[in-house]
């Protein structure tokens, strides 16, 4: 069995020593949520399967701890400031948009007169932002999860000192909207992001996930009233700004994420009642559901320059609501459940049959594929997917607990 503590230490010691701040993509993030007086009782056993996962699981959480570092978007460079010219406003930019080759973008790239377009599947370099949040998610959710487990006040104290210094603190905090996300440079900028942006925050999952470990455990100091206010105040952004409203009126993987991101912010703030609302409304989404062909394909992704990793991208926030529904009592069933699995045991199948003629690896993770087979066990029960059938995808047959301390899927790696 692949350590999977030692997963995490690669991903985040890796990521964070590389270039200072240099992570891997945070596409393959995912935001999962849990019941967690349910993720009480089971991790524990999890974790306990392993000595070298204990001991490891500690040392992290030591090296972390040892950096007496926290992170900001606001330490980034001078030449990465948004139109706002506010530091504490996130700025990305236009994943696949890359300069011409023209007069003006030989001349300077970075001019205004330069024309971006749009290569599909290339990525620009990412941001300071976009790698500290995605940095910061990962040691505040690794610190907490030690913090838990060995009952360790100074392990929690860590974790919620990078909360403040990210969400809360006034001079260092990220302002609650993604208005620069994914912003296309040059000649024709709006001045504004993009509704692509959206999905570049939704790792601040694992904080929220970090907040209800830490609060059961009562190894929370912090407000939680300043913690769920900042959520509020995002709530109120994605339910106004044309920016995020423009993603949820597509009908690719972007509406699936705003759905679940939303979810989450209410999920964070406590506004049950706006969760449910929304959890209520998902089936009737007939915008949103018109990719899913009757066999399970996903008409919208698989035109895109690499279908394997959209196709899954898409089905990771689909299970988020499914997971998140649970903690409110709703069945998969409710939420199109019957749908996502079909569409996931399609997904399995056609990467498993390309796998003679690709190399997934150059695509997407065969590690996210198989987590995408854990949540449909998670969610629908042990055995839903037989891992078995997809040896070739996943290299050793993998069960829904082996990934509970995955970074992807921070839910289902409690259950």
């Amino acid at each position: 069995m692949r350590s999977i503590t030692s997963f995490l230490a690669f991903f985040i010691l890796f990521e964070l020593l590389y270039a200072q701040l240099t992570v891997n993509d945070p596409t393959t993030s995912s935001i999962d949520f849990t019941d967690i007086d349910f993720a009480w009782k089971s991790y524990d056993n999890v974790i306990r399967s392993s000595s070298r996962s204990i001991s490891e699981l500690r040392s992290l959480a030591d090296t972390i701890y040892s950096w007496n570092r926290g992170f900001s978007i606001t330490f980034g460079p001078k030449n990465q400031i948004p139109p706002s010219n506010s530091t504490n406003d996130y700025i990305s930019y236009a994943t696949y948009w890359w300069p011409s080759n023209t007069p003006a973008c030989n001349a300077d790239p970075n001019s205004k007169d330069c024309v971006f377009i749009r290569i599909d599947g290339k990525r620009v370099a990412k941001t300071y932002a976009k790698d500290s949040i995605y940095s910061m998610t990962s040691c505040v959710l690794a610190l907490s999860t030690a913090a838990v487990r060995f009952n360790s006040k100074r392990y929690a104290t860590r974790a919620q000192e990078m909360i403040r210094m990210f969400l809360m603190n006034g001079t260092t905090r990220m302002n609650p909207n993604v208005n620069y996300g994914q912003y296309l440079r040059g000649k024709y900028s709006t001045g504004l992001g993009r509704k692509e942006g959206l999905i570049d925050v939704r790792s601040l999952s694992r904080v929220v996930n970090s907040y209800k470990l830490l609060k059961k455990a009562g190894l929370w100091r912090e407000s939680s009233r300043e913690f769920q206010n900042w959520f509020k105040d995002f709530a109120k952004w994605l339910t106004t700004s044309p920016i995020a409203l423009g993603a949820n009126d597509t009908a690719n993987n972007q509406a699936m994420w705003y759905q679940s991101t939303l979810a989450m912010v209410y999920y964070a703030s406590n506004q049950t009642e706006q969760l449910q609302s929304l959890l209520k409304s998902f089936p009737q989404r007939t915008q949103l559901w018109s990719q899913f062909r009757e066999d399970g394909e996903l008409t919208t992704e698989a035109s895109r320059e690499n279908p394997y990793h959209y196709r899954r991208f898409l089905l990771q926030a689909a299970y988020n609501i499914l997971s998140l529904g649970r903690t409110q009592g709703i069945e998969p069933a409710d939420l199109k459940g019957d749908a996502i699995l079909k569409a996931t045991r399609y997904v399995l199948k056609v990467s498993v049959q390309n796998l003679t003629s690709i190399d997934l690896s150059s695509v997407d993770n065969p590690y996210y594929h198989r987590t995408l087979a854990n949540a449909a066990n998670d969610v629908f029960g042990k055995d839903t997917i037989n891992t078995t059938e997809y040896f070739g995808l996943f290299n050793n047959p993998m069960n829904a607990t082996e990934s509970w301390f995955a970074l992807e899927r921070v839910g289902f790696e409690y259950r």
